[in-house]
């Protein structure tokens, strides 16, 4: 960790980058300062006069007595210096690879759960499905040979795009209608926008209680003021979670508004609701905690971090009990 403060480039420091940010949340709580993120979680009360006489390249071990006495701090310094080396490593680029892969399986599979009917019913809607669906199922091909996680994130544009003109025809929005994040001005993006902070709030808990720290992600840059390792995991659960749960509400209704406090519940449901993992029933929010859980295993033994893919087959037939 020191050596990081000190920008030592062999332990994965740089000044812009996953190095430049932890950097600058320790130096400023190492100062006092409160930070946006929970990447910082001590506070060096008399320790804090003596670092702020010191200059940075002399910061050293017997400076931070409160920190190094303490067990449970420094475990969870180690893990974010992890962190930063995994955002480094090899293994990154295929666990970005492999987030997005299962969000555009996750877009087909919710898509193609409409696309049945609306073929049966000769529907025009089921032309424009089964070419939103090739669509992602293409850029999902792509991300093989994508070199770079700008390239990941271009197909993954490509995809979403489709995927939420699809969406805005299958919740029966405006023939205009785009995703838009924040400051929606119609009800289906801020619907979304409700959802989609539930859900934020609930992985921020999770990276929380396991000692993560959400600034330093995997696919996302690590900005300061960014919680990327959040958007990460987002991406897993954004179509089970809360596309899944508005759009038939939207379907059945023709896009008629929903109010917010419907939209809490919906999204607080589904969290209970119980799917197919690792070959049992677990609530879905359990598989939240269990997929941080392995990603945390995976930065304490080396090892590359492989996303579970969501069971679209095996879904809200067990309740919630």
């Amino acid at each position: 960790v020191f050596a990081l403060l000190r920008g030592d480039r062999s332990h994965g420091a740089s000044r812009t980058g996953v190095g430049g940010v932890l950097r600058r949340q320790y130096v400023r709580s190492a100062l006092g300062v409160a930070t946006r993120t929970d990447c910082v979680v001590w506070m060096l009360s008399e320790d804090c006069a003596r670092a702020q006489k010191m200059p940075l390249p002399d910061v050293h071990r017997g400076a931070f007595p409160y920190l190094h006495n303490n067990t449970r701090m420094h475990t969870r310094l180690h893990l974010h210096l992890l962190q930063a080396r995994y955002w480094e490593s090899p293994y990154a680029i295929e666990t970005a690879r492999a987030l997005i892969e299962r969000k555009n399986t996750n877009m087909t599979h919710l898509l193609t759960r409409y696309l049945s009917n609306r073929e049966r019913m000769e529907m025009p809607q089921a032309r424009v499905l089964r070419a939103t669906i090739s669509v992602t199922r293409a850029a999902t091909a792509s991300l093989l040979a994508a070199p770079s996680r700008r390239a990941l994130m271009l197909h993954e544009a490509h995809a979403a795009r489709a995927y939420w003109r699809s969406y805005g025809m299958l919740a029966g929005v405006r023939d205009d209608w785009r995703r838009v994040h924040p400051h929606a001005s119609d009800h289906w993006n801020a619907s979304l926008n409700i959802g989609y902070t539930i859900l934020a709030r609930t992985i921020q808990r999770t990276l929380r209680a396991h000692g993560l720290c959400a600034g330093i992600g995997v696919l996302h840059a690590p900005i300061e003021g960014h919680e990327a390792l959040v958007y990460d995991f987002e991406e897993l659960f954004r179509q089970p979670v809360v596309d899944s749960a508005l759009l038939p509400q939207w379907s059945r209704m023709h896009g008629q508004p929903m109010k917010p406090d419907t939209v809490v519940v919906r999204i607080e449901r589904r969290l209970q609701e119980r799917t197919r993992y690792q070959k049992e029933w677990w609530r879905i929010i359990a598989v939240l905690d269990a997929e941080v859980a392995a990603y945390a295993t995976a930065l304490r033994q080396g090892m590359q971090y492989v996303p579970y893919q969501h069971s679209w087959a095996h879904w809200t037939h067990v309740p919630a009990q």
